[in-house]
């Protein structure tokens, strides 16, 4: 008698994209320039799908004032819901930044999770990412080296602190007493417990990273006396980079993806000049617009091949 076996199928993401679009509180400056609400549609979409998650429905939505609670309005939240039941959706992803106290609410108001009309539902929560946090997820699903991974886990932590949230829970933390002669008390808060846990983390890593980039300056000293000249490649993020590189290294195997932050290191090769001169091409980590400053670790590595490179 022949066993079958039968496995269970991944679980599809199913996303929902809306991109928040706020009236300015004063007119952009003179020559500065601006992207359109499409196309930061457009863009979150793409986030979106670099993931290999499905955009199942994306709009744009005007907010007048942003919700201190939930950033859109209880009206756009039932829509929101209507929409998510009728494509059977199991992701939210408004592409703005949220803070700890509206993801919060957010994730309470889907929970225990959207029903699902067309009955093809996957059962669980609702995940609700903001623009942040989707980012945070592409950098985690692109870390290959070390020093990326541990880049990520910091600037997760960093995301994690602005996240907390004051719940007025009392702990008791006997490791805060440690002279002699102290005996117990008030204790710290949740709040305070999570910050200081959240900060221990982050000095770790942060020691870590300086381990690393030792190491990195070590191998760039060494790349510099053997007197070859660096050309780094920079740009926006998907703008054709490792395309470049591959024509101008004649690598016709590797093949470049047409996806957001498809390269999470940077990536050296060498190449030959018709002159016969050595080069070293870096095609390094595209850069996004609305990139908060919790993801600068992240482009470490780049920002440090661009400032020592000869020609960008």
């Amino acid at each position: 008698m022949s066993t079958r076996h039968h496995t269970t199928p991944p679980k599809v993401t199913k996303a929902v994209v809306f991109r928040p679009v706020v009236r300015p509180r004063k007119p952009a400056s003179p020559g500065m320039a601006t992207i359109t609400p499409a196309q930061h549609l457009d863009e979150a979409k793409g986030l979106v799908e670099t993931l290999r998650w499905q955009c199942v429905h994306a709009e744009t939505v005007n907010v007048r004032d942003p919700n201190p609670a939930t950033f859109v309005g209880s009206g756009k939240l039932d829509e929101i819901r209507t929409i998510m039941q009728a494509y059977g959706a199991n992701t939210l992803v408004l592409d703005t930044k949220l803070s700890g106290v509206q993801h919060r609410n957010l994730v309470s108001y889907f929970e225990p999770r959207v029903a699902n009309k067309k009955g093809d539902g996957e059962g669980g929560g609702v995940a609700v990412l903001d623009r942040f946090s989707l980012i945070l997820t592409i950098f985690a699903d692109r870390a290959q080296s070390k020093e990326s991974k541990l880049q990520v886990e910091l600037a997760s932590i960093k995301h994690q602190r602005t996240r907390l949230i004051n719940t007025d829970k009392q702990v008791t933390n006997e490791r805060m007493r440690v002279g002699v002669g102290h005996t117990g008390g008030a204790g710290e808060t949740q709040l305070e417990l999570d910050r200081r846990l959240l900060m221990d983390k982050e000095k770790r890593i942060k020691q870590q990273l300086e381990a690393v980039s030792r190491t990195r300056h070590v191998t760039r000293s060494a790349r510099e006396s053997r007197g070859m000249p660096v050309v780094a490649i920079v740009g926006y993020t998907n703008s054709g980079k490792s395309a470049l590189l591959n024509r101008l290294t004649g690598n016709t195997e590797r093949e470049s993806s047409n996806r957001l932050f498809a390269s999470g290191d940077p990536n050296t090769r060498r190449a030959t000049l018709p002159s016969g001169r050595t080069v070293l091409l870096v095609d390094t980590v595209g850069f996004i617009s609305e990139l908060p400053d919790i993801f600068d670790t992240c482009f470490l590595s780049t920002l440090e091949e661009v400032q020592d490179a000869d020609i960008i």
